[in-house]
């Protein structure tokens, strides 16, 4: 079995990133699932883009996060910065509104705001992991 894993390093670690990627689409899925089933639905509402600089070895990136405004199901209005932003400096008119599900854990709020998007998200990293794990098999195999 050793043999097998050092003569074939590459096909264990390819297919075991197509497994991590499998992982983490089927984590988010589960995740966005979770909240969108278990959680409070009500009428949110972006309100602003903060924007965020992040910085690289060759360039500064502006990140813009939206500011969501909720009423919590005690009727206390809540107004958060999401952890999903965009590099495009998005050109809706604001406010805009939207439903959003959230749960609160330990004083955590765990938010979705665009079941859809996530779906996607958590599908890409699905189907590349799959990709991957099929193409290096195929290989392997077939020696190609």
């Amino acid at each position: 079995m050793v043999d097998f894993l050092i003569s074939n390093k590459n096909l264990v670690i390819y297919i075991s990133l197509g497994f991590i990627l499998l992982i983490i689409g089927f984590f988010l899925n589960h995740r966005t699932d979770s909240i969108t089933k278990n959680g409070i639905a009500t009428k949110g509402e972006i309100i602003s883009y903060s924007p965020e600089k992040s910085y690289s070895a060759d360039r500064t990136m502006i990140y813009y996060h939206p500011v969501i405004k909720f009423t919590d199901s005690k009727g206390v209005v809540r107004q958060i910065i999401h952890s999903f932003g965009t590099s495009i400096k998005p050109y809706r008119n604001l406010p805009y509104s939207l439903k959003i599900y959230y749960v609160e854990n330990n004083g955590k709020l765990d938010l979705v705001t665009d079941k859809k998007s996530d779906d996607i998200i958590a599908m890409g990293f699905i189907i590349i992991g799959i990709c991957i794990v099929i193409t290096n098999l195929f290989f392997y195999f077939y020696g190609i």
